[in-house]
């Protein structure tokens, strides 16, 4: 009974010292809202700059804020990176590999095709002219190749060097709409293309 005693006061003094340590972190100013700095012809403390401009000075910023700017600095360096320096038109020109069904029941498979991806907003390519897709449809207890005409758009996923080449090429997952014979209204489907990136 006594060692339970002294094990539940030995585990409360630890917990009241995790406490007591938190409660200091959170009470502790995380910028120096103390620093002065120069402001035109005077020096002015943090806490007494205008919000936006003390969010603008290093000296006053909080660590939370330099991490976010850091991040966001990250973030506008990546986006630069995946810019193209120099674009041409087979940079548009996308090479459709294997797409599958979304749908359950469906007998068509997209073998190989090709698009034209005219805009983009962000990483969503669009096609503008529709593309083209062989399928191979399963008829029954036959199989035949089918030509399709096929409408979607693609999402960025990566770059990486193509085997056998010193090129980059870029990676994409397609979600498009393929229009064969047979089959009222289309046929939803997905899939991966691949594009030069320059």
């Amino acid at each position: 009974m006594r060692s339970n005693v002294l094990t539940a006061a030995w585990i409360a003094a630890l917990l009241a010292g995790a406490i007591e340590t938190v409660a200091a972190q959170e009470a502790a100013p995380a910028a120096p809202q103390s620093a002065v700095v120069t402001d035109g012809q005077r020096q002015v403390r943090c806490d007494k700059l205008p919000e936006e401009k003390r969010r603008k000075t290093e000296e006053c910023k909080t660590d939370e804020e330099r991490r976010e700017d850091a991040q966001q600095k990250r973030r506008d360096e990546a986006a630069e990176k995946e810019k193209p320096k120099h674009s041409s038109f087979w940079r548009r020109v996308h090479v459709d590999g294997l797409s599958l069904p979304t749908a359950s029941g469906v007998g068509a498979y997209g073998l190989v095709g090709t698009h034209v991806a005219v805009a983009n907003v962000g990483r969503v390519y669009f096609y503008g002219p529709p593309g083209v897709m062989l399928l191979l449809e399963d008829a029954g207890d036959t199989r035949r190749l089918a030509p399709a005409i096929s409408w979607g758009f693609d999402i960025y996923l990566s770059d990486f060097r193509f085997p056998g080449t010193d090129r980059t090429a870029q990676l994409y997952v397609n979600l498009t709409k393929c229009w064969i014979a047979g089959y009222q209204g289309g046929v939803d489907m997905f899939g991966l293309s691949v594009s030069w990136k320059k």
